[in-house]
């Protein structure tokens, strides 16, 4: 899967010919690069090996810690990108200060997201209790 993603990013980076084009196409996978960018940053301050397999994504953890059922998860992915995909879509036409709004707010919202979200205990770990 990872290498799809690098496929993605070098299609992103060689069909960009400005910066207006460049944030627009990022914010299409915006939920995946950030996802990917945010675990990657949390694995490497826990001192994890990078490159060893791992089940970290916020997707997996609430599909498999958290039990919700997997096309739930996968709705929600895909209701975030189509909203910051079409809002990526406006800031375009709007120009570059739009497309760094529509940028900064959409990590700020994925990085309170994926706090509030990692917090949430799961439910095998309650019934231990």
């Amino acid at each position: 899967m990872d290498v799809l993603g690098f496929v993605f990013a070098t299609f992103v980076v060689k069909l960009s010919v400005n910066i207006g084009i460049f944030l627009c196409l990022v914010m299409f996978l915006c939920t995946f690069y950030a996802d990917a960018i945010v675990t990657i940053f949390y694995r490497w301050r826990r001192g994890e090996n990078l490159i060893k397999a791992h089940r970290s994504h916020l997707y997996q953890y609430m599909s498999n810690d958290l039990g919700m059922p997997h096309w739930i998860v996968s709705l929600l992915y895909a209701l975030s990108q189509f909203v910051f995909g079409f809002l990526a879509l406006l800031a375009y036409r709007k120009g570059l200060v739009w497309q760094f709004m529509v940028f900064l707010g959409f990590g700020i919202m994925f990085l309170f997201t994926y706090k509030v979200v990692k917090n949430i205990k799961p439910k095998y770990l309650l019934d231990k209790k």
